[in-house]
């Protein structure tokens, strides 16, 4: 009787543990576009001072008026890019260019549709795989690794 009680008494704290982990912190995208679904890709770069690291990754189909998380597994260190364009329209795309080429930054994707995940050397040109994009900068991740950009026409 008292092993099964200790038994579950151990179960029982397993349980708790694991359901107060944190979570994982995200880089969200919202459309708050008139334009309708817009198709998105992310990228973060983080660098330590004696390590970098990149990951790009994509293409999130985002409703008008939703908001969808894209990276995740963020720690607060990293620098957030996007690129996007509208699904019905690709000659509407929110890039690096114009006002927004200060600190913008190129990475790789997967063409124009294919979902797609490139980590390290992958994920920064010369591409390996895909082709480049001029991403604009979104910003930092805050400490918790959390970031919410909002794309506007």
């Amino acid at each position: 009787m008292f092993t099964k009680f200790v038994m579950a008494l151990g179960i029982a704290a397993i349980v708790i543990v694991a359901s107060h982990a944190p979570a994982q912190a995200a880089f969200t995208v919202c459309n708050q576009s008139t334009y309708g679904p817009i198709m998105v890709a992310t990228a973060y770069s983080y660098d330590s001072g004696s390590d970098t690291w990149s990951r790009s990754e994509g293409f999130y189909t985002i409703g008008e008026g939703e908001c969808r998380s894209t990276l995740d597994g963020l720690t607060g260190a990293e620098d957030l890019y996007l690129f996007a364009w509208a699904s019905d329209d690709k000659s509407i795309f929110w890039d690096g260019t114009s006002s927004y080429s200060s600190n913008a930054r190129s990475f790789c994707v997967d063409g124009y549709s294919s979902a797609f995940v490139y980590r390290a050397d992958d994920a920064e040109p010369p591409c390996s795989k895909g082709v480049e994009r001029t991403f604009r900068y979104a910003g930092a991740a805050d400490s918790n690794g959390d970031f919410t950009y909002t794309l506007h026409d």
